[in-house]
């Protein structure tokens, strides 16, 4: 007849018995780094204002220059146009003063001209003997009426055989006047020459 096996007790470790009859809660009560480290950061309303930071202006633009619409605007002055001609006279060098301010100058506007005549046998019909004619004018006559008051002196010639020249000036246009020419008790020599084409006499 078998025998029966005999117990076999195994002892339990104290430590062993003491983990297996603990079951309370882990202590808590020392401090969470991670949750330290939170409340000790500044909150919001502790943290500083950002500096503030002034509107940036755009530069300066220099206002425009005044313009002065006052200044006064030059007037030109009228130059004098000489009249149309009926007839192609020499050109005339031009003169220094205006028709009127040559008028105004003079103190009598009465001026005596010597015209030279020359000495031509070829116009012998015309007087032309190396004379002299003297007369006496008002200075705004016109060049055609002096050659009508001389026309008696030298038989009757046509006007449109005339020509009147002064050194200084050239050739008179018939529609000039002595003043629109310069021509007074300074300038006042004129010598007389006949037109003449092709060297004949017309």
């Amino acid at each position: 007849m078998p025998q029966p096996r005999p117990t076999v007790q195994v002892a339990t470790p104290a430590s062993s018995q003491s983990m297996n009859t603990n079951h309370s809660r882990p202590d808590t009560s020392y401090p969470d780094s991670k949750r330290a480290r939170t409340d000790n950061a500044p909150s919001y309303s502790q943290m500083p204002a950002p500096p503030s930071m002034s509107p940036v202006r755009p530069p300066a633009v220099p206002p425009p220059p005044v313009v002065n619409t006052n200044v006064p605007v030059p007037v030109p002055v009228p130059v004098p146009v000489p009249p149309p001609q009926t007839e192609n006279d020499t050109e005339t060098m031009s003169t220094t003063l205006s028709e009127a301010d040559f008028a105004k100058s003079l103190t009598d506007p009465n001026i005596a001209l010597y015209i030279k005549v020359p000495d031509d046998p070829t116009f012998a019909s015309w007087n032309f003997g190396g004379q002299n004619i003297s007369i006496t004018v008002d200075v705004m006559t016109k060049v055609k009426a002096l050659k009508k008051q001389i026309q008696s002196q030298l038989g009757g010639m046509p006007l449109n055989k005339m020509q009147l020249k002064n050194p200084s000036i050239g050739f008179l246009k018939d529609g000039l006047s002595l003043a629109y020419l310069n021509i007074g008790p300074n300038n006042n020599s004129l010598d007389l020459l006949p037109k003449v084409r092709g060297g004949g006499r017309k």
